[in-house]
């Protein structure tokens, strides 16, 4: 649930279906915290951004509708990896993080939207209805493909986007 933003935004049946049982297991709750946490911070950061204004219709969509793919694409950013299964210590250690500097992740976020942007206009599909593309599962495995590519890939797409992880 955690990898596929376009479920937690166009299915949520599925988080009371076939998901319930793995996000309400009883096990750590802090991976859904700093999710949460980043997916909030990241609809802020959006709404209150240029691209939610602007004359760019596909930056405008993913500003208003795009908010999870950026959220997990700054935590992957972030944290360096999609692994969710980690100590819980560092689990709470990042909470605090983000709950005691949200403004670090301005920049973050910008580069997320700026893979985002990316990914949906290099891909006719996505490009022809970003407001599709947003809800598509296909756009979660192409999310996928970015982030896990090689690591001489992973590191060009980070001097790119002009961000080294901490």
């Amino acid at each position: 649930m955690l990898k596929t933003p376009s479920d937690a935004r166009a299915r949520k049946y599925k988080v009371w279906g076939e998901l319930h049982a793995n996000i309400f297991s009883g096990e750590s709750v802090e991976p859904y915290i700093v999710s949460a946490l980043l997916s909030r911070y990241a609809s802020d950061w959006l709404r209150n951004s240029t691209y939610a204004t602007g004359d760019n219709d596909t930056e405008r969509i993913i500003a208003k509708r795009g908010s999870f793919h950026v959220a997990r694409i700054a935590a992957f950013l972030w944290r360096g990896s999609d692994e969710w299964r980690i100590d819980r210590m560092m689990l709470q250690a990042q909470i605090k993080e983000l709950e005691n500097s949200p403004s670090h992740f301005i920049q973050i976020f910008d580069q997320a939207f700026r893979m985002l942007l990316s990914i949906i206009t290099d891909s006719e599909t996505h490009a022809a209805d970003a407001d599709r593309a947003v809800k598509s599962a296909v756009l979660d495995r192409d999310i996928d493909r970015c982030l896990y590519q090689s690591p001489l890939a992973a590191r060009r797409l980070k001097q790119e986007y002009g961000f080294e992880n901490n």
